[in-house]
C-alpha cells in the first residue's frame, strides 16, 4: 500500500491517509449479505510523522475516522477514556515514563470484576520521535505496574496520586 501510493503520488503515505485507506476494510463487514450477524472492526493508529508530529486515529465499523489525543476503544472503555480527558491537556510535556503511567492508570480501572491490571493482561505500545514502534509488556511492564500500585492501583485514586 505504502510503495503504490508514493508511486502514484511522489510522496510517503501519511497517517491520515492510511487510515483512511483502512476504513472501507473496517465497514465492510458490518452489512454483508450472506450473514446473519453482521460485524465490524474499530482500530486504533497511533503513527508519527516527520512532518505534522504524532497522530492517533480511530477507524470506527461505521467507516468513519476520527483523530484524537488519546482514547480507549473495547469493553469497559469509559472508565479510561474519562481518565484520559481529565489529563490529556499534561501528556505535551509528559516525559516518556509519565506517559506510560497515563495509559497504565487509564487502564486501571478497565479491569473486570476483581481482576487486576498484571504483565499478564496488560501491555502498552509507544511511538515517537527518534523512537521506532515498541511494545511494552510481561516483565517489561512490571516495573511500572508496581509503580502504579504504590501509587494506589486505580484509575479513580490517579489524580490524586498526579498532585502528590
Amino acid at each position: 500500500m505504502p510503495r503504490d501510493y508514493f508511486a502514484c503520488l511522489a510522496t510517503t503515505v501519511t497517517c491520515l491517509a492510511t487510515s483512511s485507506l483502512l476504513s472501507p476494510l473496517c465497514v465492510a463487514h458490518t452489512c454483508p449479505l450472506d450473514v446473519r450477524r453482521p460485524y465490524g472492526v474499530g482500530l486504533l493508529v497511533a503513527a508519527y510523522d516527520k512532518s505534522t508530529g504524532a497522530h492517533l486515529y480511530q477507524t470506527c465499523p461505521s467507516g468513519n475516522v476520527y483523530e484524537y489525543y488519546a482514547t480507549a476503544i473495547g469493553a469497559r472503555n469509559q472508565s479510561a477514556k474519562t481518565y484520559l480527558e481529565k489529563n490529556y491537556e499534561s501528556f505535551a510535556t509528559s516525559s516518556k515514563d509519565e506517559l506510560i503511567m497515563h495509559s497504565l492508570r487509564s487502564l486501571a480501572g478497565c479491569v473486570s470484576g476483581e481482576g487486576e491490571l498484571n504483565k499478564d493482561n496488560g501491555s502498552v505500545a509507544i511511538v515517537g520521535e527518534d523512537c521506532a514502534f515498541t511494545i511494552i509488556e510481561g516483565e517489561e511492564l512490571a516495573p511500572y505496574l508496581a509503580r502504579l500500585e504504590g501509587e494506589g492501583g486505580d484509575a479513580a485514586d490517579a489524580p490524586a496520586a498526579m498532585e502528590e
